[in-house]
């Protein structure tokens, strides 16, 4: 494909009161979340900029926003340590995740928007139930902030960004690890009838 040409303004318009910290389109292509210092997410038709709702509930800044693939729930990071799914139809608060003690600066959904991964402050990363709230996992990634985070469509890989200049990637190898259990289960249990055999 060509490169565009030229590029021309579609529209440009007063979003928030204070910085815009993030941005995300719904994967359908019709809706766009801001995200800003100011507390709110703001909700956009993407074709002519029309506000169609506001996202209210967090304490501090919103540094992070991921619509989920189905289009119909947005998740939010802030500065005030909590995460929040939100659905874009009536703009409620479907959930609010706690549990983390310092600004959450980026999420992301992963396994089909069954979960979700968080960076903050601390230099964590964090894996969360959408459905029950519950913090799975946690992973030491840097001694200070992770601002940035981006997960692979399946979800098997996250790439993560540290305030000293750091990328750093992380696989999930647990189905690997799963068929090295079932190997070696499968040739002990091998063992222990050839072991029977020779005693009969």
């Amino acid at each position: 494909a060509s490169p565009p040409r030229e590029l021309h303004t579609d529209y440009t318009l007063p979003a928030h009161q204070k910085s815009l910290n993030a941005l995300a389109v719904a994967p359908n292509g019709l809706l766009v979340a801001s995200a800003s210092q100011d507390r709110l997410i703001h909700l956009w038709e993407s074709e002519n900029g029309k506000q169609v709702g506001t996202l209210q509930g967090h304490k501090r800044g919103v540094w992070s926003v991921a619509f989920s693939t189905l289009d119909k729930c947005l998740l939010s990071a802030s500065g005030d340590g909590t995460c929040r799914l939100w659905n874009v139809k009536d703009f409620s608060c479907l959930r609010v995740y706690q549990g983390q003690d310092s600004p959450v600066l980026s999420c992301s959904f992963v396994t089909s928007s069954t979960q979700f991964v968080t960076v903050s402050g601390d230099g964590c990363l964090r894996l969360f139930s959408l459905a029950t709230a519950e913090m799975l996992n946690a992973w030491e990634v840097d001694d200070y902030k992770c601002w940035a985070l981006t997960s692979w469509e399946d979800g098997n890989k996250l790439l993560i960004g540290s305030v000293h200049a750091a990328l750093t990637l992380w696989e999930d190898k647990t189905g690997l690890e799963l068929e090295n259990e079932q190997r070696e289960a499968a040739h002990l249990a091998l063992r222990q009838q050839d072991l029977q055999n020779k005693i009969a």
